[in-house]
């Protein structure tokens, strides 16, 4: 029996990897929609515009232009918010963030994509993509925070910071690369700081 290509066998990882994350993150995104409107954009006076099809740019867009409701486009500075009907979304920087958990800390992310090192110069590029999490404390401002600040954010529930610290504990030898390689832990944390 002849034994997979080791660049085969990786592809396949990365993209079994990628398909748990997909999933974990659309459960999560889905379930912070607002269901009074299936799809709608806030305007940044607050005026809300309901729709029933939303869309924007589509591929990898270091900054967004417009979305578009129902036809109708609206420029990205125009806006605050919008909901299609994955998702909910708040305005991060020049890029849009996804709603992942909301209460006393409203939690956001957004995906990066790296390439990958090609084995051959005829390979085709492939992508390497990184969640980073977008945190909103109260009415506060949207950070992306550090492990040291996410612990100090967590800080006045002990129970939600020794669970999160227990994963995540600032100054560790170890630490994951990144947070997104274990978001069920941070999830967790944030569940139990919005309950408490």
């Amino acid at each position: 029996m002849r034994s997979l290509n080791p660049a085969l066998l990786y592809t396949v990882v990365l993209l079994m990897m990628s398909c748990v994350s997909a999933r974990t993150y659309s459960d999560e995104e889905k379930q912070m929609r607002i269901e009074s409107d299936q799809c709608f954009v806030i305007k940044a006076n607050g005026e809300k515009i309901a729709g029933k099809k939303v869309s924007m740019p589509s591929g990898f867009h270091l900054t967004q232009e417009w979305v578009k409701l129902d036809g109708k486009k609206y420029a990205f500075d125009s806006l605050a918010n919008y909901q299609d009907r994955h998702s909910y979304y708040a305005k991060f920087g020049k890029s849009w963030v996804r709603q992942l958990k909301r209460g006393k800390i409203n939690l956001y992310y957004y995906e990066t994509a790296t390439p990958m090192m090609k084995m051959s110069p005829s390979e085709t590029t492939r992508y390497e993509y990184h969640q980073h999490f977008v945190f909103q404390k109260g009415d506060g401002p949207l950070q992306e925070l550090g492990k040291e600040a996410i612990s100090e954010a967590l800080s006045d529930n002990r129970e939600a910071q020794a669970k999160f610290d227990a994963e995540f504990k600032p100054g560790r030898v170890w630490l994951p690369k990144q947070l997104d390689k274990h978001p069920r832990a941070l999830f967790e944390a944030v569940d139990m700081y919005n309950k408490g």
